[in-house]
C-alpha cells in the first residue's frame, strides 16, 4: 500500500498547479520523486513485495525518472519555480545550479541505472522575452548498455556579456565513467536556449570544450578537492593540459575578446 500511495502522490504533484505551491512544497515534491527512484533502485525486493501484476525493477526505475522529468517540465513554465529558493539536502541526487542573473537554472540528477558509468538526466529552465521555458539537456537513452556514454551532472553556470550587449551562458558539467570528463558548453537565450560557438581555436569556432582524465591522479586527498579543473577567472577560460589520462599542471588559456574566448598560447 505504501508504494501505491506513492504513485498517487506523485501523480498529484505532477498535475497540481504550481501557483498553489510554496517553495517548500516544490522541495517536497522533488524529494518525493527522488525517493521514488531510490525505492526502485535500492529498496525494492521481488521476494518481499507483492504486486497484482508482474513488475520490472529496471522499467520502474526508467518510469520514475521520466516522472521527475515530466514534473520539472510541467512546472518549468512558471517564473515562480525559476525564482524559488529550493534547498535540498547536500547529498541529494538532484543538483540545481542557477546563473548569477537568475535567468537560467539547470536541474540534473543521477538516473540510478546501476551501471559503472553514471547517466544523468538534465533539464534547463530559463527566462525568455515571452515567459519561462524548459529544454532537456540530457535524456538518458534506453536501453542502456556498457558502451552507452556517460552523461554529465551540471555543477556551475556562469555568464559573460559580448561587446554588443548579448549575454551568453557557460554551463559546466562533469560525467563519470571509467574516467572523468569535464565539459563547458556555451548557450544564448532568445526565444529558446540555443548553442553558441563561443570558443575559438585556430580557424575553428566551437560550442563545447571538454577533457577526460583519471580522477584519482588529479585529486588532493588532504584538501579533499581536485588539483586542477576548468574554470573562468578575469574573463579568461582555463582548461587543464592533458598528458595522456593525467593532468600536466599546465593550462590552455582562452581569452575573452568581447565576442569569443580565443586560445592564446602566450596568455598567463
Amino acid at each position: 500500500m505504501k508504494t501505491i500511495f506513492l504513485y498517487i502522490s506523485l501523480w498529484a504533484t505532477t498535475v497540481a498547479p504550481l501557483y498553489a505551491q510554496t517553495p517548500q512544497q516544490v522541495q517536497q515534491d522533488l524529494q518525493a520523486h527522488l525517493q521514488h527512484i531510490q525505492y526502485w533502485r535500492f529498496e525494492y525486493s521481488a521476494e518481499d513485495t507483492v504486486f497484482k501484476e508482474t513488475v520490472s525493477q529496471d522499467d520502474s526505475i526508467i518510469q520514475a525518472n521520466k516522472q521527475l522529468l515530466a514534473y520539472i517540465t510541467a512546472k518549468g513554465a512558471s517564473r515562480q519555480m525559476l525564482q524559488a529558493d529550493i534547498k535540498l539536502p547536500e547529498n541529494s541526487d538532484l543538483k540545481i545550479t542557477t546563473s548569477p542573473d537568475g535567468k537560467l537554472r539547470v536541474y540534473s540528477w543521477d538516473a540510478q541505472t546501476g551501471n559503472t558509468t553514471h547517466h544523468y538526466y538534465a533539464i534547463a529552465q530559463y527566462e525568455t522575452k515571452t515567459g519561462v521555458a524548459t529544454t532537456v539537456l540530457n535524456d538518458v537513452p534506453q536501453p542502456i548498455v556498457e558502451s552507452t556514454p556517460a552523461s554529465g551532472s551540471y555543477y556551475d553556470v556562469q555568464t559573460i556579456t559580448a561587446n554588443n550587449g548579448k549575454k551568453y551562458y557557460l554551463l559546466f558539467s562533469s560525467s563519470l565513467g571509467n574516467q572523468v570528463t569535464k565539459t563547458v558548453s556555451a548557450y544564448s537565450i532568445d526565444n529558446t536556449l540555443s548553442t553558441a560557438d563561443l570558443f575559438r581555436v585556430a580557424d575553428k569556432s566551437l560550442n563545447t570544450i571538454e577533457y577526460t582524465y583519471d580522477q584519482a591522479a588529479n585529486y588532493d586527498f588532504k584538501k579533499m578537492k581536485e588539483r586542477y579543473t576548468i574554470h573562468i577567472s578575469k574573463q579568461k577560460l582555463y582548461v587543464p593540459v592533458m598528458d595522456g589520462a593525467n593532468i600536466s599542471g599546465q593550462w590552455l588559456i582562452y581569452v575573452w575578446n568581447g565576442e569569443q574566448f580565443v586560445f592564446d598560447k602566450n596568455a598567463k
